[in-house]
């Protein structure tokens, strides 16, 4: 057998510098041009609906601006021909939407989306949100 190696008989020493060095001088801060740089953030108001996220909260300044926004909307969400055609030719979406259990699981879901996850076992359910995805 091969002789085991000696142990080094000086510990190596930490290098100097780190531990013992002295501390760095702070830099100055940056300072700012306008006071409009600043972002403030300020709490909801107190007549805030509660059920709408602040990141999707939108302010208009005038109500032609916020009734051409809501139409925009609902006409870009409004299904066509063609998707209840796709909708109507699929039949595993069919299927789900004649079962009372997926149709429980899809109210429950859309009364809060966290629900999904009491039903990602749920093999209609899942198949159902799938064809649903297209």
């Amino acid at each position: 057998p091969a002789p085991a190696p000696k142990p080094d008989p000086k510990p190596k020493a930490i290098k100097r510098g780190f531990f013992d060095a002295p501390r760095p001088k702070p830099r100055p801060k940056p300072k700012l041009k306008d006071a409009e740089e600043i972002v403030t953030l300020k709490g909801r108001p107190k007549d805030a609906p509660k059920d709408i996220p602040e990141g999707f909260r939108v302010k208009l300044e005038d109500e032609e601006a916020a009734r051409k926004m809501k139409e925009g909307l609902v006409s870009a969400l409004k299904p066509n021909q063609e998707t209840v055609a796709d909708v109507m030719g699929n039949p595993a979406l069919m299927a789900g939407f004649s079962d009372p259990e997926v149709m429980a699981a899809v109210d429950d879901i859309a009364k809060d989306p966290n629900n999904m996850r009491k039903y990602q076992h749920n093999k209609k359910v899942m198949e159902f949100y799938k064809h649903m995805a297209g």
